[in-house]
This record gives C-alpha cells, sequence and structure tokens, in this order.
C-alpha cells in the first residue's frame, strides 16, 4: 500500500506539470533492455552460430525493435564460427525504409570480401552454409526427423539467395 500512495503522489505532481513525457504508466511493461540502450549501433557476437540461434537474435532485433543489419564479418577460429554484425537504429521516419526488409544472418556476406572479388568473408561464409547445412542434414536424418522452424527459414533463405546453385544439393534433402 505505501507503493500505491507513492504513485498517486507522484502522480499528483505529474499533473501539475505539463511535461506528460515523464508519466510513466505502471501498467505498461518495460522496453525491452536493448532499446532502452543509448546508441545508435550495437555490436554482437553470438556465442553459438547455429543458424536457429543467429535468426533468433535477428528476429528479436530486427522486428521486435528498431534496428538493421549495418555490416557483418565471420572468422573461423578454433574449429569454431565467430559471425559478428553491427546493428543500426533506425529512427522512427522511416530511414528511407531501411529497417522494413528483414536482413538474415549472412545477408551481408553472401557476396562480401575483402577485395570485392568474393574475398575472405565470402569464403569463410560459403564454408560455414555448406558446413550448417550438412549439419542440419545430420539433425533431419535423427529418429526426430524435425528442424526447428528458425532453421528451416535460413534454408530457404541460402537456396533463395544464391546464385550459381553450389548450395542446392546440401540441401537437397
Amino acid at each position: 500500500q505505501q507503493h500505491n500512495e507513492t504513485s498517486s503522489s507522484s502522480s499528483t505532481n505529474d499533473d501539475d506539470n505539463d511535461d506528460d513525457d515523464d508519466v510513466v504508466d505502471a501498467a505498461a511493461p518495460p522496453p525491452p533492455p536493448v532499446d532502452a540502450v543509448q546508441t545508435n549501433y550495437i555490436f554482437v557476437q553470438p556465442t553459438n552460430s547455429r543458424p536457429q540461434h543467429m535468426m533468433l537474435l535477428y528476429d528479436k532485433l530486427q522486428e521486435n525493435g528498431d534496428w538493421m543489419v549495418r555490416d557483418e564479418s565471420i572468422a573461423y577460429l578454433g574449429g569454431r564460427w565467430y559471425i559478428n554484425t553491427c546493428f543500426e537504429r533506425c529512427s522512427d521516419d522511416g530511414d528511407d525504409g531501411k529497417h522494413t526488409t528483414f536482413r538474415f544472418p549472412g545477408h551481408c556476406l553472401v557476396d562480401d570480401g575483402v577485395d570485392g572479388d568474393g574475398g575472405d568473408h565470402a569464403h569463410h561464409y560459403d564454408a560455414y552454409v555448406k558446413h550448417h547445412l550438412q549439419w542440419l542434414k545430420m539433425d533431419y536424418e535423427r529418429p526426430k526427423g524435425f528442424l526447428e522452424e528458425e532453421d528451416r527459414r535460413w534454408i530457404e533463405y541460402i537456396l533463395s539467395s544464391e546464385k550459381n546453385g553450389k548450395w542446392k544439393d546440401l540441401a537437397s534433402w
């Protein structure tokens, strides 16, 4: 009950103040922590690069927040894949519509390269895709015979984004 009294007294103070921006609706959920960050860029490196986990992260930031993929890089170190992503905050005015298009993990890596000719990033991303398609195939062939929705969405994107068909045979199961 002490909390209610405090709320009503602060409410009275807010009524006297013409600035309604400071009024907080107690019933409204707090903003997700990432949306409370006062920055225009977020750099992330997921601890698990499985497509399912990457898709969940990209979904959360792009669909439930005001973030778009600005850039990506990839490295293979010590037998593990590391994908680094830079997300940029989108403005409320549409920012030329950039945040209306969902960008899948690897969007910036498909044709990317340090030389602009399919250099390191494109080479590593191609190896990443092949590795994960084979891994997902093994998961699919296990007794449960099931892939998570995020894995299936990623496979569909990979097949639709490739230009020369080099991944089609790996995903034709």
